[in-house]
């Protein structure tokens, strides 16, 4: 744009690393409320762990569960704990019995999840001892019946987690756990996405049926990539449409479940050149930004409106104010027959001309403040809904905004910015002698895709 061009670099350069300072000095994520019942969390990095990660990781989950799983137990798992700590998650931590031949270090970890349990009451809500050992062959029914035994002597909820099939035929397992953990992915078994959540949903109901008195949770997800097993293929389309199946039907059930994973994880070795194994996650492993077909699973809070439509046909979608405490992300999905949009969030206002494209208004809000929205006709399919900042990502196709109302950070930002644009119009008035000409563009816009990375 011109107004780059007329301004020096050396000015914009330190209003560039002002506003940076500001921004991350002054801003947090921002967060709603929670649908997701538990996920699976594996902060492994290319074997390393780093304590930020962990600690912004668990930030964001908080916004979306209360329940974070483990597979293993090892140096970091404390780190993880008193993050856990910090935002109010309950952990199940795990035993990984895949090097069953080394019993040394299975019991190592056996006492290591005991102490965590004691010394985390309230975070530490149970204890899984391996990630389907069984049918992988890596310990007996017997080994893992002897290992499950240690935490009911020690009064800790205890479970293990096994494929449908191995719950069946081992009733007297289901004896030594508290819960029973069903390890779901229909994925492997060759299923068409589309369908294969009601099978996990069916396998459920044959386990409650053998065990009425057990409790049940599922662990289960969908890869985004590598390579199809027959009809299950492994993109991000099909990953969206098998977890949203998922949730809806476990959420309308009652049931409780772990979503396989929270991030994508690259360290994981290829198996026959096959990168399914990488590819997991809701969220980008690098950037950790959601995968756009995904967003929609953490529209966790749906913002009731009124609708009152006006003589000239107009439509006022008026949100009514949230409960909860906090900023959060108002997000505004315009559909293709609306062709003009306006906002009002206190004394500040705007009209967006969306060309027959799809809409979305990300607009930072504030508790107890009204906001309105106005489009140039009526729509039903107009939705609203409050979302953590971590997932603001553009829909796909879809032409984005980000709205920030002025609140205290905001209005730094813009005084910053009037300062800055002062300074560089005195700059250039005493370096050339002459007041340059109009400058700047609306900052609303930013199409075609809108990220925003916490």
């Amino acid at each position: 744009m011109k107004f780059f061009v007329r301004i020096s670099y050396f000015p914009v350069l330190l209003l560039s690393l002002s506003l940076l300072l500001i921004v991350t000095m002054g801003m947090s994520p921002v967060f709603a409320e929670s649908e997701i019942s538990g996920i699976v969390y594996s902060p492994i990095k290319k074997n390393a762990i780093f304590e930020d990660v962990v600690k912004d990781d668990l930030h964001i989950i908080s916004a979306f569960t209360q329940n974070i799983r483990l597979y293993t137990i090892d140096d970091n798992t404390q780190k993880i704990l008193e993050n856990a700590k910090i935002n109010n998650l309950k952990v199940t931590l795990g035993i990984d019995l895949a090097n069953s031949d080394n019993d040394g270090k299975i019991q190592s970890d056996l006492q290591m999840a005991v102490k965590f349990a004691q010394d985390y009451p309230g975070i530490v809500d149970s204890v899984v001892v391996g990630n389907d050992a069984i049918a992988q062959q890596q310990v007996t029914i017997n080994q893992l019946e002897q290992y499950l035994k240690l935490f009911h002597d020690n009064d800790i909820l205890v479970s293990s987690a096994n494929s449908p099939y191995i719950w069946q035929e081992n009733p007297g397992l289901t004896e030594n756990v508290d819960y029973i953990l069903l390890y779901s992915f229909d994925f492997w078994q060759g299923l068409d996405a589309r369908h294969a959540a009601q099978n996990t949903i069916t396998q459920y109901d044959k386990l409650q049926t053998l065990y009425p008195d057990k409790p049940i949770i599922i662990e289960t997800g969908w890869p985004s990539d590598g390579t199809s097993i027959s009809d299950a293929i492994p993109t991000e389309k099909e990953q969206s449409e098998y977890l949203k199946s998922f949730v809806d039907l476990s959420n309308q059930n009652s049931i409780r479940y772990y979503v396989f994973e929270y991030a994508n994880e690259s360290w994981k070795p290829a198996k026959n050149n096959n990168t399914v194994e990488n590819n997991w996650g809701l969220l980008y492993e690098k950037e950790r930004v959601v995968k756009p077909h995904l967003t929609s699973l953490f529209e966790f809070e749906s913002v009731k409106y009124t609708t009152t439509v006006e003589s000239n046909g107009q439509t006022n979608y008026k949100p009514i104010k949230s409960n909860t405490e906090g900023n959060k992300i108002l997000k505004v999905v315009i559909p293709q027959d609306i062709t003009t949009i306006s906002y009002q969030i206190s004394d500040q206002s705007e009209s967006i001309q969306t060309n027959g494209k799809q809409t979305v208004l990300f607009i930072q809000t504030a508790p107890n403040q009204d906001i309105t929205i106005t489009t140039d006709r009526h729509s039903d399919n107009l939705e609203f809904s409050l979302i953590p900042q971590a997932f603001a990502s553009c829909d796909v196709d879809a032409v984005c905004y980000e709205i920030n109302h002025n609140d205290d950070t905001s209005i730094s930002i813009v005084l910053l910015f009037v300062v800055g644009f002062v300074f560089s119009i005195v700059y250039k008035t005493i370096k050339l002698r002459r007041t340059p000409k109009r400058f700047g563009e609306p900052f609303v816009e930013r199409a075609p895709m809108l990220r925003v990375v916490v």
